[in-house]
């Protein structure tokens, strides 16, 4: 962590380069799934609730939280699962500003970025 965070190490050469190490086990019908991200409305009086749900691969934490960064939200929970070959993911976001994510067209465009962070990733493509 403190490499990456200095600079030291390159985290996208280092997921490739982990990602190549590992032979592809799983099944063709969940690299095919769709991830899907939900808003749990009511899940949390503090934060917005967002589930995602994909299949698991090397990175994928990683794509996901750069992608809330970059969306500008403040990550202030998190609980990740590992079912079988599928992550189902909760994350409890606020604005920067510290409310809860309540713009139907903000909403859509997290859910859009999310669902492309998570999508089936394949480290030798461009």
């Amino acid at each position: 962590m403190r490499r990456a965070l200095s600079g030291a190490l390159d985290v996208d050469a280092e997921l490739v380069r982990r990602a190549a190490a590992y032979p592809p086990s799983r099944s063709a019908e969940l690299l095919a799934a769709s991830p899907k991200a939900l808003w749990l409305d009511g899940a949390s009086a503090r934060a917005s609730v967002i589930e995602l749900r994909a299949p698991d691969a090397i990175g994928l934490l990683a794509r996901v939280s750069f992608a809330l960064t970059l969306l500008g939200l403040q990550v202030v929970n998190a609980r990740c699962s590992t079912l079988g070959v599928e992550v189902v993911d909760a994350f409890y976001v606020v604005e920067p500003d510290g409310t809860l994510v309540d713009d139907p067209v903000r909403r859509a465009v997290i859910t859009r970025r999310l669902e492309q962070a998570a999508a089936p990733w394949n480290p030798l493509s461009p």
